[in-house]
């Protein structure tokens, strides 16, 4: 009654209730101030980890005034949830509270979102009361010994998220950040190593947690991919799973990089024999050329350049100036028409010089655009055949079916095509992306054990409706409405003509079976009932009969 009065909500654990300024004028004023109940008994400051500095104080007035929508400003995809409403304890941990104090309590620590370990004890954490939601216990497995440790960590990194302030603590976005850029995933610049990272990070946390929503968002590299791009932007939220693995994932390469740079600079180095005259003067006496003594002596063309001009010890330098006879043959090669590619393999010079000098030729920059221009025009008479050809197509579908020549019209003539293009479609209102469902497999599994259930053999059928769903599966409105829209509902729901029918057909295997007040007694159901899909039944019941 208290929890329905002052809350809103059904007797229970909740990390992020709403109305709690209600709560504190009533009776919360008894045990402390508002600051210290917000501080010291919610979740706030875990969540606050992956919001923007300027969220916070939203995220707290979400807490303290009445809000019918979400609390959490930033959370999870639908059915990625953890639970909060089922109570999970350490023995030991009890052990200690009744020698203390005389009293057993939840802490908050050991109820925090996706924490199965204690982070004191190091042991397992255990379901206390009435038992848990049927979808938690089909995404919760038993826990691994290879497991423990890290889950026992996590819970550690838990409790500082909760038990310090998001302005002093670790975790944050921006902490985050500081320590993706020490381990090397993020430069200076502000350029993130994409691929590196999420390989990483599916390598690190992929198989690491016993449930399997932690699992399907430390192993999915959408999610992982949308979490750094949330992480990047200083507007966007991100949610503080990610904030805490992240963190620790690039804390863990920047030790292992600090002892890599170590070992190295204390065994490599002392190994190494520097070049001796002796042995450059040998090995330029044998191959004459830098590049292949260099390659023997396995040291740098500069450094071997460098040796050599501290012994005095003659090398061929290649020539920074052109010969004035060269330049005349490669002009000769540019008027008989040839490629500045067969200028370098006939002559020997490099790409760049043959453009260079082809660049100080005005006849030959005015043929380059000549030629430029003829192959637009082609171009352009090409591109309104495809046009003409594909009446109704789009640009985007145009430019799919011919990828090249639209690249280099766009090079080109990029005003021309944007004027030559094909016709606009229709403007259409925002199209809904069919978005895939989390856990689908476990869903499934779980619908299929309450369909199984409702339909078992020798009881009375009950309606499939959300209702019964979500007393059966523990889920809550909000969830089941997500799944519905994602269509993951709609082949267990039924209507109420169907429900009818087969209260029907299980209560009419009597022979007294059209005697309709003996078939309502039995099926449960009203007469009025029974005669609103009368005609539908019997149609049905003789066409079972007649295939029987």
């Amino acid at each position: 009654m208290v929890f329905k009065e002052l809350l809103g909500r059904k007797p229970g654990l909740y990390g992020m209730p709403s109305g709690l300024g209600h709560f504190h004028e009533v009776v919360g004023h008894v045990f402390g101030s508002l600051e210290m109940l917000l501080e010291g008994h919610t979740e706030l400051n875990w969540y606050c980890r992956g919001l923007p500095v300027e969220k916070y104080a939203q995220q707290r007035r979400n807490l303290v005034e009445n809000l019918k929508g979400p609390v959490r400003l930033c959370r999870p995809e639908v059915t990625l949830g953890a639970t909060d409403e089922v109570e999970r304890y350490c023995p030991e941990c009890e052990e200690i509270q009744l020698r203390d104090n005389g009293f057993r309590y939840v802490h908050r620590e050991l109820c925090a979102p996706y924490v199965v370990a204690c982070g004191v004890h190091g042991i397992e954490l255990r379901w206390k009361g009435k038992q848990g939601r049927l979808f938690d216990a089909e995404c919760h497995h038993p826990l691994e010994p290879s497991q423990l440790s890290i889950c026992v960590e996590f819970a550690r990194r838990t409790a500082h998220c909760l038990n310090t302030t998001s302005e002093n603590g670790a975790f944050t976005k921006a902490d985050t950040l500081s320590h993706l850029m020490k381990a090397g995933y993020l430069s200076e610049t502000g350029r993130l190593a994409v691929g590196d990272t999420v390989r990483t990070f599916i390598s690190t946390f992929g198989e690491a947690f016993p449930d399997e929503r932690m699992k399907y968002m430390c192993s999915t590299e959408k999610n992982i991919m949308d979490a750094l791009r949330n992480l990047m932007r200083p507007d966007r939220a991100v949610f503080p799973l990610y904030c805490i693995l992240l963190s620790w994932m690039a804390q863990e390469r920047a030790c292992s990089k600090q002892r890599k740079s170590v070992s190295v600079s204390s065994t490599h180095r002392r190994t190494l024999s520097p070049v001796t005259e002796d042995q450059v003067r040998m090995a330029m006496a044998e191959h004459g050329s830098l590049r292949a003594a260099s390659t023997a002596l396995n040291v740098n063309i500069k450094k071997l350049t460098a040796l050599c001009l501290l012994h005095a010890i003659p090398f061929a330098r290649r020539t920074k100036t052109l010969d004035v006879v060269l330049v005349e043959n490669i002009h000769a090669a540019f008027d008989a028409r040839q490629t500045p590619a067969q200028i370098v393999r006939r002559f020997g010079v490099s790409l760049s010089t043959a453009h260079w000098i082809r660049s100080c030729r005005a006849d030959l920059a005015e043929l380059k655009e000549h030629r430029v221009q003829q192959r637009v025009r082609e171009d352009k008479a090409l591109w309104e055949q495809v046009v003409r050809a594909s009446p109704g197509e789009t640009t985007t579908a145009l430019k799919l079916m011919n990828y090249s020549l639209w690249a280099r019209l766009r090079r080109n003539s990029k005003s021309w095509l944007e004027d030559h293009g094909a016709v606009p479609a229709l403007i259409r209102g925002p199209r809904r992306s069919c978005r895939s469902m989390p856990l689908e497999p476990t869903v499934n599994r779980v619908i299929a054990r309450v369909a199984a259930a409702s339909e078992k053999g020798g009881r009375r059928p009950e309606w499939k409706t959300l209702g019964r769903l979500q007393r059966a599966t523990g889920m809550t409105e909000y969830e089941l409405h997500r799944l519905y829209q994602l269509s993951a509902l709609k082949k267990y729901l039924e209507t109420k003509a169907s429900f009818v029918h087969r209260r029907l057909i299980w209560g009419n295997a009597t022979p007294e079976r059209f005697k309709l007040w003996k078939i309502a007694r039995k099926a449960g159901l009203r007469e009025s009932t029974i005669r609103f899909v009368q005609h539908s039944f019997m149609k049905n019941y003789d066409t079972r009969n007649s295939e029987d």
